[in-house]
């Protein structure tokens, strides 16, 4: 997993960092300018979109939060983590474990924003947790009662 490591080249890496910031930030302003009106994968609209990055963050921001709900946050963050690596030319140790760890949290916080009695996001329009979110609280939540849900979350 060499790909997500730095070079040996400082420029080409500060470049890659760069690029990597402006790809956080343009998921982080998807995510916050969501409407649930804007036309998406599963919801036909005339108007224009109300996403600040237009038509196709309308699209991304829908298919991240329905999949993810606000866990779907977590991404931007973790770009930005990776894109400040990047800039510093830092090695990036135990891509496996922090990729699984990164996959991990983010799923822990799907579900627990799942197992929230009757939260939604986005006037109604959401589950807090996305789909995984509720797939996962409802298997956990079958298994071991919604206190230990949490405590596993």
């Amino acid at each position: 997993m060499r790909f997500l490591s730095p070079t040996s080249h400082q420029r080409l890496n500060e470049a890659v960092g760069v690029v990597l910031l402006a790809a956080a930030i343009l998921l982080w302003l998807c995510l916050l300018s969501y409407h649930a009106q804007d036309a998406s994968w599963n919801t036909a609209s005339g108007a224009r979109p109300v996403n600040l990055i237009g038509p196709v963050g309308a699209r991304l921001a829908d298919l991240g939060l329905q999949a993810f709900g606000l866990a779907a946050f977590t991404a931007p963050v973790l770009l930005l983590l990776l894109a400040w690596k990047w800039v510093r030319s830092s090695p990036f140790g135990a891509p496996a474990a922090r990729i699984l760890g990164a996959v991990l949290f983010t799923m822990s916080a799907a579900t627990l924003a799942s197992l929230a009695p009757g939260w939604r996001i986005f006037g109604g329009a959401l589950p807090a947790g996305g789909l995984a979110g509720v797939l996962l609280a409802g298997w956990l939540t079958g298994l071991v009662n919604v206190a230990g849900a949490a405590i596993v979350a």
